[in-house]
């Protein structure tokens, strides 16, 4: 089989997607299948091109086996509308592009994100007889007008259109949650053309480790509790309560690190400083080698998700922290998937995104109980290993692929089949 995998993002970026679709081309090389990877040149997070990469319009290369092409993007650290817009159009139009300098694949793997970018993929393959797969990790564009990216009625009913469009030609749908599949069908989407495959966390590259290590050490928190973010500070998030929250527990033992970037950053530095806060201290993201130390590092990991995004994500870092030992303080509502997420595996908190009380309250009550925060711990990396290990669910897409492949490989008798 040979598959072409579409995304913006891809190594040696480390957000989610990047990380996870490098894993599973790996995966499918590894089982001998060919993979061609279509992504944009890496400009995550900084909004940059990496220096490697920068001057070109399109290239292409071969990293562990994986024939990737690369396209232009117009990369901006910019976060307002227009010149994220002119961004996403740009990758929008480009990755088809380079999808003609590659041979023909059997199937095409693609998320949509941005939109606009699946329904584009969709035409592709509607052009070359080939099958393509979605992947949905955010439900668009419900998620935008959520976060208050997308505010104008009729744009709003266009995606609302290209949505419905999109998932009526794939040949198959992958989403992470039954939460979503639900979604999907009330939307009218047939129950068969759906899949419920979570993401996953690499068991094996995050392990459970001792928190006394150079990254702590680094931060000069000890003897307080350690409670760190680690991700996007964008419009699904709600770190004003975290600001809050810390602002209550001053005088008390414990300390905050929030690292990333994002659109709302300037506002939380400015809030922090504001309340004089010193149990507060924020990070730039660390390298991606750096992660699992960063993770051992904390007693506890947040991870906050705003009302608005409640049924429209679920944060792929929940994996991550699961996978490292580490307890989980949710902020979302009591009706999201990541709070029931945290609920089934037993491996931490959930508080209201907007209760700033209940969370000073709920890192107290944990501060009292180590013991407690072990067993939360040890429940999580247990559930992760269970439901969310990597070639447990790389193996789910690859047989899925396969399936939807089935059609294309009839007519082309020379490509590896599973």
């Amino acid at each position: 089989m040979h598959a072409m995998i579409v995304s913006p993002y891809y190594w040696p970026e480390s957000v989610g997607p990047a990380t996870w679709l490098h894993q599973l081309s790996m995966d499918l090389v590894e089982k001998s299948h060919r993979v061609t990877v279509l992504t944009a040149f890496p400009h995550y997070p900084a909004g940059r091109i990496f220096p490697q990469y920068s001057g070109r319009m399109f290239m292409r290369e071969r990293v562990d086996g994986i024939d990737i092409i690369r396209t232009y993007i117009y990369a901006t650290p910019s976060k307002s509308f227009w010149p994220r817009v002119l961004s996403f159009s740009s990758v929008c139009l480009s990755l088809p592009v380079g999808a003609m300098l590659g041979s023909r694949p059997d199937v095409i793997y693609s998320i949509i994100q941005p939109l606009p970018l699946g329904w584009i993929i969709e035409l592709l393959g509607k052009l070359r007889d080939i099958p393509v797969v979605i992947n949905v990790q955010d439900i668009h564009p419900q998620a935008a007008v959520s976060a208050g990216y997308l505010k104008n009625r009729r744009a709003i009913r266009g995606f609302e259109k290209m949505e419905r469009s999109i998932y009526k030609k794939a040949a198959a749908i992958v989403v992470i949650t039954e939460a979503f599949r639900t979604d999907l069908i009330a939307k009218g989407v047939a129950p068969g053309k759906i899949n419920v495959i979570p993401n996953w966390a690499d068991v094996d590259a995050i392990q459970p480790a001792a928190k006394a290590n150079d990254f702590r050490r680094s931060l000069g928190v000890d003897g307080h509790l350690l409670v760190m973010y680690s991700g996007g500070m964008g419009h699904n998030t709600c770190l004003d309560t975290v600001i809050e929250a810390a602002s209550l527990l001053e005088n008390e033992p414990c300390r905050f690190v929030l690292i990333g970037e994002g659109v709302y950053k300037p506002s939380l530095l400015q809030k922090a400083a504001r309340y004089s806060l010193s149990n507060v201290s924020f990070r730039p993201f660390v390298p991606a080698a750096d992660y699992p130390q960063a993770l051992a590092a904390s007693d506890v990991q947040l991870v906050a998700l705003s009302s608005a995004s409640t049924h429209t994500s679920l944060p792929s870092k929940t994996l991550k922290i699961m996978a490292s030992g580490r307890p989980v303080l949710a902020l979302a509502r009591g009706d999201s998937d990541l709070s029931q997420l945290v609920k089934n595996a037993q491996c931490g908190v959930t508080v209201d995104p907007t209760d700033a009380q209940g969370l000073a309250n709920a890192i107290r009550g944990l501060a009292r109980s180590r013991e407690q925060l072990d067993a939360m711990g040890q429940n999580a990396r247990e559930f992760c290993l269970n439901y969310f290990e990597r070639r447990r669910c790389t193996s789910q897409v690859e047989a899925l692929l396969a399936r939807s492949a089935s059609r294309s490989l009839r007519f082309a008798p020379s490509a590896n089949a599973t």
